[in-house]
């Protein structure tokens, strides 16, 4: 039976495999970018995992906040989709891509409140909550992804209404 560190474990490489598998088809490097950093965060959380699991010392720089400005990234691509119709026909194309990372990442966190119950260790239940607390980034980052690819679709559906939203 499987512990629940090889449990974490196994969604971070899951979801590195997905984030790998986006930025590979990607139609843009700002795009590739966003979604390389998030793989590069799902293996960070499984290094501490694996660290959790064997009993490792966790260093300070191992976790805390997340390591790239996901976030002005995402900002870079709304910039790129916005003068660049066919990279935003390929972000329509993924978005069942994305859809299933949001139920990837919304199930790792499920795991993870379920793990922190059930630990004992103060250490280990502080690095349990930054990853969740990273796991929710990512969230939000694959929100704003679908929401931008939605909006183009509302703008012409709705033609008649001004829409001023900021991106």
């Amino acid at each position: 039976m499987a512990t629940v560190w090889q449990l974490a474990k196994s969604i971070e490489v899951e979801g590195k495999k997905m984030y790998e598998e986006l930025a590979r088809d990607a139609p843009k490097r700002e795009i590739a970018g966003v979604f390389s950093a998030l793989a590069g965060e799902e293996q960070r959380h499984y290094e501490l995992f694996d660290k959790l699991e064997k009993r490792k010392p966790i260093e300070a720089g191992d976790h805390g906040s997340v390591s790239v400005d996901i976030p002005k990234m995402v900002d870079a691509i709304r910039i790129v989709l916005l003068i660049d119709e066919p990279a935003l026909t390929a972000m329509n194309d993924a978005e069942t891509t994305y859809k299933k990372a949001l139920v990837l990442e919304n199930s790792s966190i499920i795991l993870f409140n379920k793990i922190m119950k059930e630990l004992t260790d103060e250490h280990q239940i502080r690095i349990v909550k930054v990853i969740i607390d990273e796991e929710k980034c990512h969230i939000e980052v694959i929100r704003r992804l679908i929401d931008f690819v939605h909006r183009p679709k509302e703008w012409l559906e709705n033609a008649e209404v001004y829409h001023y939203d900021e991106y």
